[in-house]
């Protein structure tokens, strides 16, 4: 818990701009190894995912980022980036519904890295996924914590930001008709719902 709320004052004050560079940060690869986030643009524009294995926006949307990496994963580079996670069993627990994954909120790079595989295994990912080290640089950099979007170009600057999660993650549109549930109305998701989601931006990319 004390570590969410490290996280939450970063949210938005903290948040990079469209139209401003992406911060330069390093993150885990799967064998532990340091690697740059700016490589993943390197060669073409990149859909940065980040997420958690206890996180249900990443739960509920993993279905479709891999529809949206299937169709337009020769145009972008998708990358998965695992932070802190959203709800923790020794944490801000959410009284999840049965079979919902749960994990203990991760002390060390090994044991996040193992929770990430466990994340990439359950949603079944084609794209690569890399790990925040627990001191949560990349989270913050991003203000990305408890999910967020970003598309980044080839020059490194910022040009598609969703609104913090959990409501402002809109991976695909909503479907037609699909009423707001009180929660999401006093969460504010009805002024976010005017941000375009992912699918939108993607679709109108030059």
């Amino acid at each position: 818990m004390e570590m969410a709320h490290h996280l939450i004052q970063y949210r938005e004050k903290n948040a990079p701009k469209i139209g401003e560079k992406a911060p330069k940060v390093a993150l885990l690869n799967a064998a532990g190894e340091k690697v740059r986030l700016a490589d993943c643009w390197a060669e073409k524009p990149a859909v940065v995912i980040f997420g958690s294995l206890t996180c249900d926006q990443t739960y509920d949307h993993a279905a479709d980022l891999n529809a949206l990496h299937q169709v337009y994963g020769s145009e972008f580079n998708f990358t998965f980036i695992y932070i802190r996670d959203a709800h923790p069993s020794d944490g801000w627990d959410c009284d999840p519904p049965p079979g919902f994954p749960r994990a203990l909120d991760a002390k060390t790079n090994e044991v996040k890295r193992n929770i990430c595989r466990r994340a990439v295994k359950l949603h079944e990912f084609p794209f690569p996924a890399l790990t925040d080290p627990v001191t949560d640089p990349v989270a913050i950099a991003y203000a990305a914590w408890p999910s967020r979007l970003y598309v980044i170009d080839t020059d490194g600057v910022i040009r598609y930001q969703s609104p913090a999660g959990p409501w402002g993650y809109r991976p695909t549109e909503l479907a037609p008709g699909l009423a707001l549930n009180e929660s999401e109305k006093a969460s504010g998701f009805q002024e976010q719902a005017t941000y375009p989601s992912l699918e939108a931006f993607l679709k109108t990319w030059k």
